[in-house]
């Protein structure tokens, strides 16, 4: 789950957009006149990942939501078959009685949840970190997640050399792709959707090309068995 900094050219559509609140995914807020939504992505629409990090109170982009479904069921549907006594639980706890507090002393256990002006706070922050580290890689590049510290002795043998080689392989198409001035064209996005479109129907009608040709093939045995009979 991300938070993604939208481009300069979105706009707000609040009949699109719903009634999320922030805590919500695909939530989109405005924060330093840039809007940003709460993004759920999948592996494979990451390009790369930087080096740079940003410490946050997740808690205020992602709020989980609460589950009434039953975890597990015990022998005879109780869920409570397997549970100790309180009693019996006091007496294993060795901090019963003791008060939780933090470093200096204060007590965490009555922590509320941060206040509205705490999560404005947060998300000014990441916000103006987002902006920065977007103009950090206009101008510069952002300097990227070293893959091969991360994977310290994970791989071996055969292993680690294909591994190598397709590091090698994703150094060289990061430093090629900017070398591209296309994605900094003012227009790419108005492209970018018709680009999008075509290929989103050409994959339909490939897809619809495979399920006639898998019909068809079902079919030619009943074919087979007319010939043979109108012979």
């Amino acid at each position: 789950v991300c938070v993604v900094l939208l481009p300069h050219s979105y706009t707000s559509d609040k009949d699109k957009e719903g009634g999320s609140v922030l805590g919500d995914l695909n939530y989109v807020g405005q924060q330093r006149d840039r809007f940003y939504t709460i993004h759920e992505l999948s592996l494979d629409e990451i390009l790369f990942v930087s080096d740079k990090k940003c410490k946050i109170d997740s808690k205020v982009f992602l709020k989980e939501k609460s589950s009434s479904k039953s975890m597990g069921r015990g022998p005879l549907g109780n869920p409570f078959a397997s549970a100790r006594s309180v009693q019996r639980r006091e007496a294993d706890d060795p901090f019963a009685g003791m008060m939780a507090r933090g470093k200096k002393g204060v007590d965490t256990s009555s922590r509320s949840k941060p206040s509205a002006s705490q999560e404005t706070e947060v998300v000014d922050d990441v916000v103006t970190f987002l902006i920065r580290s977007e103009e950090t890689e206009l101008h510069t590049g952002l300097d990227v997640l070293d893959l091969k510290e991360c994977a310290k002795n994970m791989h071996q043998g055969n292993s680690a050399v294909e591994f190598g080689g397709a590091y090698a392989r994703y150094e060289q198409h990061i430093a090629l792709l900017r070398h591209f001035k296309s994605h900094y064209h003012p227009n790419l996005e108005t492209h970018y959707k018709v680009v999008d479109r075509r290929e989103i129907l050409r994959s339909r009608v490939d897809t619809l090309r495979k399920l006639l040709s898998n019909e068809s093939l079902q079919l030619f045995p009943d074919f087979l068995q007319r010939k043979l009979l109108s012979n």
